[in-house]
């Protein structure tokens, strides 16, 4: 069976295609560039509040670690790159991959310093006890 060639809403006109979509119509191309687009506005979105969250969480609160009391660098809130750089020390205990709904939790992010970071993030669970990460999940749960 062959599906007839229409005219999609973004090609030139005259060039016909199979439509991909119906409302409106879209060739496979154009169909799949319309998804794109929704997709990267909704990422900027995504972003815009992440970064929004960064900056109010981090005019909160002291700029140490909730781990160990080390006082954390401070950094330029008008800074583009502000977010990128304090994402080192924002930890999210629940993690966001698992509970998205916490992603923006206030009462779900520590302060760390980059090193407990990382070590909390990749490191052995010696490497963890050796910092009090344990000890301090334990109360954390509690």
């Amino acid at each position: 069976m062959q599906r007839k060639l229409k005219q999609c809403v973004e090609c030139p006109e005259g060039v016909l295609s199979v439509l991909w979509k119906s409302n409106p119509p879209l060739c496979k191309k154009h169909s799949f560039i319309r998804t794109a687009k929704k997709q990267i506005e909704a990422g900027k979105e995504s972003k815009k509040a992440y970064d929004d969250f960064c900056r109010s969480l981090w005019k909160k609160r002291k700029h140490v670690s909730q781990l160990s009391g080390k006082t954390l660098p401070e950094y330029d809130p008008h800074n583009p790159k502000f977010c990128n750089l304090i994402r080192f020390h924002m930890h999210h205990f629940w993690a966001k991959s698992k509970h998205p709904e916490l992603m923006l939790d206030e009462n779900n992010i520590i302060f760390l310093t980059r090193e407990e970071h990382a070590i909390v993030e990749f490191g052995s669970e010696n490497q963890k006890e050796s910092i009090g990460w344990n000890t301090f999940v334990k109360i954390f749960n509690q």
